[in-house]
């Protein structure tokens, strides 16, 4: 297990704040460089640095601090706050910073995420900050509405390979690190969990050793001098952490829809062992009979043409599944077997207008008058 020593810069200084509160920003080393050359003369190799103010605002507001620390230490740094676009992303990454970790773009962008998974492999982490198991975001000010480990499996398909997990409500706060959300994220994604957050003693070192988590992060327990970091290195060099999973998780109602999984990089792509699909047909579906059909039944052969469906008797009761009684011979009017109908008023035309030139005609069914025979 990695022992991930932290720095915190808020306007250039070393901080620790409690419970992510800005107001509550603790002064607690001089200057950056010495602290972390420190750090690295107890035998740390790593080094877990965030950016405070970055994480707030979204820029690179103390980038020259974290640069210079990379430049003059020999450490392997692990930088986070505020690397929002893939350009912020490829400056650090270009100027000595060995891994960068992803926070509100993992809520808010995931399609960019899983760019830069393809881009930079397993140099991308993704931190998931969370208070009573929801997720927040911009320096904790905010609600990412979603639950932590939803985002965890989010992020394990799209491709990353490296979760850092942070309780809010125990940073900073010496209280001990919240276990069971630990354990439940490292099986329910099958990545590389690493524990930030509550740590006070070399106590809370082991249980999460027990865990056999990736790392921990420890900040103020380091400062306050409650853990010492030689000893901490010591138990975390003796647990091995469990190895990721190469079976991604399924997503059951993904809520970051739109995120692919990545290609390239450390972790194989979203479909990661398991055998390729062949690709159905144009209109079908793969596994069933009938080809373009999808349906099962069988093709007609080429050139015949569809049959057309039978005609349905029209059904004027409105009863289902019954046939319409036939009509009586009164209505079969086509059949020319009904009543004839009434002579029309007013000499054919329409009741109370003009009969039509040329006189009137007799009416319809009505028998012309034979003529008279001529007596004379």
């Amino acid at each position: 297990m990695i022992i991930f020593p932290a720095i915190d810069i808020q306007e250039g200084e070393c901080v620790r704040l409690t419970k992510g509160d800005f107001s509550t920003a603790e002064r607690v080393a001089e200057d950056p460089v010495a602290t972390a050359l420190a750090f690295q003369e107890a035998g740390a190799e790593w080094l877990h640095m965030v950016d405070l103010d970055g994480a707030k605002n979204g820029q690179m507001q103390n980038r020259d601090v974290f640069v210079t620390v990379a430049r003059k230490t020999e450490l392997k740094i692990q930088l986070g706050g505020g690397i929002r676009d893939m350009k912020t992303a490829a400056y650090y990454l270009e100027n000595g910073i060995e891994r960068i970790i992803l926070g509100s773009i993992a809520v808010r962008n995931p399609k960019l995420v899983a760019e830069m998974v393809r881009e930079f492999g397993d140099r991308i982490a993704v931190g998931i900050d969370a208070e009573n198991g929801m997720v927040k975001i911009d320096g904790w000010q905010g609600s990412g509405k979603v639950n932590f480990l939803i985002l965890g499996r989010e992020m394990a398909h799209i491709g990353v390979r490296h979760l850092i997990y942070t309780d809010i409500s125990r940073d900073g706060t010496l209280t001990g690190p919240n276990l069971a959300d630990l354990s439940t994220l490292r099986d329910g994604t099958g990545v590389n969990v690493i524990a930030s957050g509550g740590i006070s003693g070399i106590g809370d070192i082991r249980a999460l050793a027990d865990l056999r988590l990736y790392g921990a992060i420890c900040g103020k327990s380091l400062y306050r001098q409650t853990l010492d970091l030689r000893e901490a290195l010591e138990v975390g060099a003796s647990s091995v952490p469990v190895e990721p999973t190469e079976e991604v998780p399924e997503l059951d109602n993904p809520l970051l829809s739109g995120s692919r999984p990545a290609r390239g990089g450390s972790r194989p792509s979203g479909n990661a062992g398991r055998p390729k699909e062949s690709r159905p047909p144009k209109g079908g579906r793969p596994g069933k009979p009938g080809g373009n059909s999808g349906s099962g039944k069988p093709l007609r052969p080429e050139g015949e043409a569809k049959a057309a469906p039978p005609r349905k008797e029209e059904n004027r009761s409105g009863a289902p599944g019954k046939k319409n009684p036939p009509r009586p011979e009164s209505e079969n009017r086509l059949a020319g077997k009904g009543k004839p109908r009434p002579p029309r008023r007013n000499g054919g035309g329409r009741p109370g207008g003009k009969p039509p030139q040329g006189g009137s005609r007799p009416p319809k069914n009505t028998p012309a008058p034979k003529p008279e025979k001529n007596q004379s």
